[in-house]
C-alpha cells in the first residue's frame, strides 16, 4: 500500500501544525517519522489514517484519494513508539504480545523461535532479536 500525502496544512483553532507538508511512502517500506515534541508528527499519522481531516491537501492511499474517506474504509493503522515498548522484550516480543492471533509460544529458554518469528513477524526477520 503506497502512500502519498501531498501538501496538508492542518491547523488547531490558531495554531497551525502541519504547513504544507508532503511526504510519498512506497509500497512495503518500512516507514518512522521522527521530530521534536509538538512538530506534528501524531497530527500527520492521524491525518493519514482518517483521525484529522486536513484543512487543505490530499491523502492518497493505493492510487485512490482517501482525503474524505472514512478511517474504516482506509485500512491504515499506527503504532506510536514512545511508551509503547517494552525495553525488557525484543522486537518480536513487543510485536507479538498481547497477539490472541500469534500461534506461538516461547521456547524452554523463554526466547521466541526464529520459525514462529518469521511466520508471526514477516518482513522483520532482520530485526526480531533485536533489544528495544
Amino acid at each position: 500500500m503506497a502512500i502519498e500525502v501531498h501538501g496538508v496544512n492542518k491547523s488547531f483553532g490558531t495554531t497551525p501544525v502541519l504547513r504544507e507538508v508532503s511526504v510519498d511512502i512506497a509500497s512495503g517500506s518500512l516507514t518512522a517519522l521522527l521530530g521534536p515534541s509538538g512538530g506534528g508528527k501524531s497530527t500527520l499519522l492521524r491525518v493519514i489514517a482518517g483521525l484529522e481531516q486536513p484543512d487543505t491537501g490530499t491523502v492518497v492511499i493505493s492510487g485512490v484519494d482517501a482525503t474524505r474517506l472514512s478511517p474504516q474504509r482506509r485500512n491504515v493503522g499506527f503504532v506510536f513508539q514512545h511508551y509503547a515498548a517494552f525495553k525488557h522484550m525484543t522486537v518480536y516480543g513487543n510485536v507479538a504480545f498481547g497477539s490472541p492471533r500469534c500461534c506461538c509460544s516461547t521456547s524452554r529458554s523463554g526466547r521466541w523461535t526464529r520459525r514462529c518469528a518469521r511466520s508471526c513477524v514477516p518482513g522483520c526477520a532482520g530485526y526480531t532479536t533485536r533489544c528495544t
